[in-house]
């Protein structure tokens, strides 16, 4: 198997655990809400920052799967 065949398979798993990172937050996200623990202020700025990081790592990620 070739270094990059390895690499790509790196990658492609490393996005199959990203997107059950996404998953798993969005679930937590909105049991957060559910317990009116934090204000929706609070809570929507949070997802903002949240939302704004796992663009960061999909770009990220995205680049390095196009060789940029």
């Amino acid at each position: 198997m070739s270094y990059s065949k390895i690499a790509l398979l790196g990658i492609e798993a490393g996005m199959k655990l990203f997107d059950n990172y996404q998953k798993v937050s969005i679930a937590k996200q909105d049991e957060v809400l559910k317990d009116n623990k934090v204000s929706i202020e609070e809570y929507k700025s949070l997802v903002s920052e949240l939302e704004e990081h796992q663009a960061m790592i999909k770009n990220l990620i995205s680049d390095t799967e196009l060789d940029c």
